[in-house]
C-alpha cells in the first residue's frame, strides 16, 4: 500500500482542493508514514481544515506517520493551533512521541 504521499509544490489555492485532500486523507486505511506538503500555498485556515477534518480524523495516518512536512506554508496562530490538535491527538492514540516535523 502507499506509504508515502509527496504532493510538494503542488498548488492548493483554495478551499475546495483542501476538502477534496481532506477527504481523500481520511479515506486512507493503510499506514502512511510520510506526507509532504511542502510550498504548497497553504494558509493558517487551510493548513487547520487539513490537520484537524483530514489527519486527525484518520487512525492509520495518526498512528503510523513518521514524517509531517508542512514547511513553507504559512501558520498563524489558526494553523498553530490546530497542528498542536494534530499532535495531541497523534500522542495519544499512539502513547509515543510525535512525528519528524519540518515546518521552516
Amino acid at each position: 500500500g502507499l506509504q508515502e504521499l509527496d504532493l510538494s509544490y503542488s498548488l492548493f489555492d483554495n478551499i475546495n482542493a483542501i476538502v477534496w485532500l481532506s477527504a481523500g486523507l481520511r479515506r486512507v486505511r493503510h499506514p502512511l508514514r510520510v506526507l509532504r506538503l511542502r510550498r504548497c500555498g497553504l494558509g493558517p485556515k487551510m493548513l487547520a481544515f487539513l490537520l484537524v477534518k483530514g489527519l486527525a480524523k484518520n487512525p492509520s495516518v495518526t498512528n503510523n506517520l513518521q514524517v509531517l512536512d508542512l514547511s513553507e506554508n504559512e501558520f498563524g496562530p489558526v494553523g498553530g493551533e490546530a497542528l498542536r490538535v494534530l499532535l495531541a491527538e497523534m500522542g495519544h492514540r499512539r502513547g509515543g512521541g510525535p512525528p519528524s516535523l519540518y515546518l521552516a
